[in-house]
């Protein structure tokens, strides 16, 4: 399947600094981004897999961001002691990923944002 809202560099790059992220091969992240875009349409309650070519550029960088989060909490938990700084630093990584996640699936569910993301879909 193929992934839409964020590239595996855009997943490495969230998972941080301080740890060797090559040691996972693209089609192993590339699973990753296809189950964070799935979690976030069921989450959602939007199919914008189906209708991402007619959203609406911010919309478009708030998926990006969204989709790369949640894939780089997978990575991250994949090999956490790859840090330097070890677990600590992993587990401030892993908070921060979830809260960014969390923050995006609220807005992308609050009335007043799909709202405006309903208004910049072209049809």
């Amino acid at each position: 399947m193929a992934v839409t809202f964020c590239t595996a560099d855009q997943v490495r790059d969230e998972a941080g600094s301080g740890r060797e992220t090559t040691d996972m091969d693209t089609a192993a992240i590339e699973h990753f981004i296809n189950q964070a875009e799935s979690y976030i349409c069921a989450l959602t309650g939007v199919d914008y897999l189906g209708t991402y070519s007619s959203l609406g550029a911010i919309t478009k960088l708030i998926l990006n961001e969204t989709a790369a989060v949640k894939a780089a909490l997978k990575v991250v938990k994949y090999k956490m002691d790859g840090y330097e700084g070890g677990l600590a630093n992993a587990q401030s990584i892993l908070d921060m990923l979830y809260t960014t996640f969390s923050d995006n699936i609220k807005i992308l569910t609050e009335k007043k944002a799909t709202d405006y993301i309903n208004a910049n879909t072209t049809n």
